[in-house]
Formats: structure tokens, sequence, C-alpha cells
């Protein structure tokens, strides 16, 4: 299911923006909610720990893109385009600590 989820928002973002936009959003978004998961106080009552652990591993692993990221970076390096390689490894490193910090933020705000 991540991937067909990860492949949906690809598609959505190469038509409606630039296919490195749903890299980035998927980055970002899997990262914060793989820490609510992992991190919220209440994880263990809501969700039990070895399906937590699954989607972790399964889901959110085969929904982030890390690899893509990497190869998208260097097609805009490779077509001369640095500025864009540069503001997408900047945008996918700092949305990518932000949003676990905030997860960590929103996870605590439950307890």
């Amino acid at each position: 299911m991540g991937t067909w989820s990860r492949y949906g928002v690809h598609l959505l973002a190469k038509r409606y923006a630039v296919g490195a936009v749903g890299t980035l959003f998927v980055n970002v978004v899997g990262c914060l909610l793989l820490t609510i998961l992992l991190e919220h106080p209440y994880a263990d009552r809501i969700v039990p720990r070895l399906l937590r652990v699954s989607l972790a591993v399964g889901f959110f692993g085969a929904f982030t893109t890390f690899s893509t990221f990497g190869y998208e970076t260097m097609q805009f390096f490779e077509q001369g385009e640095w500025h864009f390689g540069m503001l997408n490894i900047v945008a996918n490193l700092v949305g990518g600590a932000a949003a676990v910090w905030a997860g960590f933020r929103l996870s605590l705000s439950f307890s």
C-alpha cells in the first residue's frame, strides 16, 4: 500500500506541479506520520506494537522515497539546473527534519 500511495502522490504532483514536489511531499509527510506512529505516548494502547512495527517498516518503508529523491536530484544536476538540485536537497532534508520535530511535538501534545 505504501508503494501505491507513493505512486498516486507522484501522479498527482506530475499532473499539477513538478514530479520532485511529490517526492518532497512523500518524504516530509512520511517523516511526520512515522514519528507520530512510533513516538505517540499512547501508541501502545492505540495500535499494537507488531502492527506499528509493520506499518513503520512496511508501509512507510515503501511510502518514503529517498532513492527517488537522489535520482531526481541527480537529474537536476545533469540538466545543469544546479539551483533546483540544491533546493531539492535542502527542502527534503530540512522538511524531513522539521516534520520529525513536528511529529515529536504533536505526539507530546497528546500526553
